[in-house]
């Protein structure tokens, strides 16, 4: 639902948008932290529910930059909840202003592209439930050449490695049924001809130190936290792959 109203002062109208739905709700024990990053009631590696517990955080960031707030209610556990997003509306000579400064940051030079091309040829098999996540890492890998295909679970992910041989595999951690650490203990256990030696990166938003050192002892040679700058990412993919 989307209305636009005035604010207890009658000087600037606002956009106001109600996202309502039916479905889990939120504890009262747990509303106060929904919007806190890494956030998720049930924060084990194996849940049910997908998810990374920062798209909320990133909505609220959003929203704030643009001079807005967003507030979440809910009565309490299935029985759903509201978010109410409330962002100021600009006036027209605002808008304008707007529009040229984004003109101006468009016409700046990009960055340097000195590795625009240092994937070209390196196969990459991404693992990640969160489908927004997926097509994320897939573009950017694209971008810098790589071929990339991706899988939605461990199962699909394990079926993919034997006939597309990936010469690097990036996996989520936190994942529904089968988890990240499960998945690559699969891979090690599979012959060096079918893909059990292939380097792999964990990416994910277990970033604490002890995950880190769980990451490295479950398998992987490398770990990113989410989200990750693409730069990055390509670099150490890169480097998994023996490329300078």
């Amino acid at each position: 639902m989307i209305d636009k109203v005035r604010d207890h002062e009658g000087e600037k109208a606002k956009a106001v948008v109600k996202v309502v739905d039916s479905g889990k709700g939120i504890s009262s024990e747990f509303l106060p932290h929904i919007f806190d990053s890494f956030s998720q009631e049930d924060a084990s590696s194996v849940r049910v529910h997908g998810g990374l517990g920062i798209g909320l955080a990133i909505v609220q960031n959003l929203v704030e930059l643009h001079g807005g707030k967003v507030i979440a209610e809910s009565p309490g556990e299935k029985l759903g909840a509201t978010f109410t997003v409330i962002l100021p509306v600009k006036s027209e000579h605002q808008s304008v202003g707007a529009k040229k400064v984004e003109a101006d940051v468009l016409s700046r030079p990009l960055a340097s592209t000195d590795i625009q091309d240092s994937l070209k040829g390196i196969r990459v098999l991404i693992v990640d439930d969160d489908p927004s996540a997926k097509d994320a890492i897939t573009e950017t890998l694209r971008s810098f050449g790589a071929e990339t295909q991706s899988a939605e679970s461990a199962k699909d992910g394990l079926n993919i490695v034997t006939h597309f041989r990936p010469h690097v595999l990036v996996s989520d951690i936190a994942m529904p049924e089968e988890d990240g650490y499960s998945f690559i203990r699969k891979i090690r256990a599979l012959d060096p001809n079918n893909g059990g030696k292939i380097p792999a990166l964990a990416l994910t938003a277990y970033a604490g130190q002890d995950d880190i050192k769980r990451v490295m002892f479950s398998g992987f040679q490398a770990h990113l936290a989410k989200p990750v700058d693409g730069h990055r990412l390509a670099e150490v993919i890169a480097q998994l792959a023996g490329r300078t």
